[in-house]
């Protein structure tokens, strides 16, 4: 009985934390994976850096963002670090 009384506080510890902290982050992981999933070419998307871009090729593990028009500036970058959608699909092109 003494060393369930001693284990009981480090338990219910335990299980607040998994509740409160574990838990949420796992399903922001989740949801975070499933919008990169969803991202196709012509999407513009926030980096975790702060810049912006609009997504010229899909890779298996990265992207090619094109971050300036003129002159037409593509880099490569992992998928990881996009932080989210700014808007979806490819943009009209203007004459």
């Amino acid at each position: 009985m003494g060393i369930l009384n001693m284990l009981l506080p480090f338990i219910l510890i335990f299980g607040i934390f998994y509740f409160l902290v574990v838990l949420p982050q796992k399903k922001q992981q989740k949801k975070h994976a499933e919008m990169l999933s969803k991202l196709s070419k012509g999407d513009s998307v926030l980096m975790n850096c702060g810049i912006y871009g609009r997504i010229a090729e899909v890779l298996e593990n990265d992207f090619k963002l094109e971050i300036c028009q003129n002159p037409r500036v593509v880099i490569t970058v992992q998928k990881g670090v996009v932080a989210g959608v700014v808007t979806k699909g490819a943009p009209e092109e203007k004459n």
